[in-house]
């Protein structure tokens, strides 16, 4: 080998080490401090800003929408009057969350909302992860129409990013006009936001769900991932006392209303009770059953809802426990 090669083999090594080692330095930069790389919200339960939601609404630049948009109640033409999604944000979060308060303030004038003081966002941690909170209702004649948006980072979330959930509903019934504006604590004071949780690891089959929010010992034996299913994230924390709001995804080839009916059981309170029969909607070829689960004072009061795509699309649980 003459001088020459030996002097270009030198340099391709030299660049190869050096990207190893960039490598390794990012991801011991995203992991948990173990060299064990965090898991991130899988790239392929995620819809692009600009996608569109209900009622006008659209996912904003700096966010993306996980998993599908639930539907809870539709009209006589099949439109959902009531309606929630969940969305990751990867921008910045006050000024994604500003975009979110534009698009309520544009819907619902009458409330004077000003979108460029991230209205509703709090001056600090509220302990249970809710960073900013937005409502609006109004009334014309005896149509009610409402929305609400939450900011939040969970203790015992896996995604590690900070999360925000919007939901909107519309009601005709006799009722008087009002207006209300639903902020939140002290105003934003300006400085940033807590920075997200740490993930926890991702749970498997039989690990607890919440361990961090659950409300009682031994809920960590009770409330676990069953198999056909995977976290997908942790929203929030049910009650003031404890709970879980999480999202799963239905594992290919799993039955989504088995797996949602597996999940109503171990969220009912009462032994012996049965489930009452569930709740069905369909909209746009995708059908959300709802379980509510016996419950009440004294324990949980809870809600699974199986969201079942058309096709090779992929299907959902949402999961939410309050405590009583």
């Amino acid at each position: 080998m003459t001088a020459a090669a030996r002097a270009r083999v030198a340099v391709a090594l030299v660049v190869a080490v050096g990207i190893v080692a960039a490598v390794a330095a990012i991801r011991l930069a995203g992991s948990d401090g173990d060299g064990v790389v965090a898991d991130p919200v899988p790239d392929d339960t995620l819809s692009a800003a600009g996608t569109a939601l209900p009622d006008g609404f659209a996912v904003a630049e700096g966010s993306s929408l996980v998993g599908p948009v639930v539907v809870e109640e539709v009209d006589g033409r099949g439109e959902p009057t009531s309606w929630w999604a969940l969305l990751l944000v990867e921008g910045d979060p006050i000024d994604v969350w500003m975009a979110y308060a534009r698009q309520v303030a544009e819907r619902f004038p009458g409330e004077r909302i000003d979108p460029s003081q991230a209205p509703g966002c709090l001056a600090g941690d509220t302990g249970d992860g809710e960073l900013c909170a937005l409502g609006a209702d109004t009334v014309d004649g005896t149509r009610e129409a409402r929305a609400h948006a939450r900011l939040v980072s969970v203790p015992g979330d896996v995604t590690g990013s900070y999360l925000l959930t919007l939901s909107a509903a519309t009601e005709t019934r006799a009722v008087e006009g009002y207006d209300i504006y639903e902020g939140g604590g002290d105003p934003w004071s300006g400085e940033d936001l807590p920075a997200p949780v740490e993930p926890r690891d991702r749970p498997g089959v039989g690990d607890p769900l919440a361990p961090a929010t659950a409300a009682y010992d031994g809920d960590d034996e009770r409330y676990v991932l069953l198999v056909g299913s995977e976290l997908i994230a942790q929203y929030g924390a049910g009650s003031v006392t404890g709970g879980f709001d999480l999202l799963l995804r239905v594992a290919p080839g799993a039955d989504v209303g088995a797996v949602a009916r597996a999940y109503a059981e171990q969220a009912n309170q009462i032994e012996g009770e049965p489930i009452p029969p569930p709740e069905v909607v369909e909209h746009d070829g995708t059908t959300f059953t709802t379980y509510h689960p016996p419950g009440g004072a004294g324990g949980y009061t809870g809600e699974v809802i199986a969201v079942d795509q058309p096709g090779d699309a992929d299907d959902y649980i949402r999961y939410e426990l309050y405590n009583d």
